[in-house]
């Protein structure tokens, strides 16, 4: 609210809750992204973009390409 009193266009504000997912595999200590975290901060900002119209579908990276698997040691991102 200060910084649009303050004359600041163009700022959004996104409830985060539950961005990375709910199942603690997107960051390594509640903090710091994964690249699974990476990946689904990424699908959760491009979503809320493209609601407000900020940016067009016909040029975005579709992040769904990503197989995200498990494996014994974790879980990796397949191209």
């Amino acid at each position: 609210k200060k910084m649009i009193d303050n004359g600041y266009d163009n700022l959004f504000y996104f409830e985060t809750l539950n961005a990375l997912g709910d199942d603690q595999e997107g960051t390594v200590d509640g903090v710091h992204f994964t690249d699974v975290g990476f990946i689904r901060y990424a699908d959760f900002l491009i979503e809320n973009f493209k609601k407000l119209g900020l940016i067009k579908q016909d040029w975005l990276l579709d992040t769904s390409y990503f197989k995200i698997r498990k494996r014994s040691m974790g879980y990796y991102a397949q191209i």
